[in-house]
């Protein structure tokens, strides 16, 4: 009986470990989701002529320039998933 409890204790540490990387993997996934419609919003909306005309015409290196590029940069990194540990 001492091994069917040992058998069952791993199953459902496996099963809480499968659940907690689907819930992370998901999340990933939501993230990327949510990052590529602020991306898209950026780039695509009308509303968002004004700033792509202003960076258009800033200097490379210019404060509006690495404003733009550092919150493009934001969204983009955070939504790649993170990378799996190796033993």
């Amino acid at each position: 009986m001492g091994a069917g409890a040992a058998d069952m204790g791993s199953a459902l540490a496996g099963g809480a470990l499968a659940g907690k990387k689907a819930a992370a993997d998901a999340f990933s996934r939501y993230q990327v989701a949510r990052n590529g419609e602020a991306i898209a919003r950026m780039l695509f909306d009308p509303k968002a002529l004004p700033d792509l005309r202003a960076l258009a015409k800033s200097a490379p290196g210019s404060k509006n320039a690495v404003n733009f590029t550092t919150r493009l940069l934001a969204l983009t990194g955070a939504g790649t998933p993170p990378r799996e540990r190796r033993p």
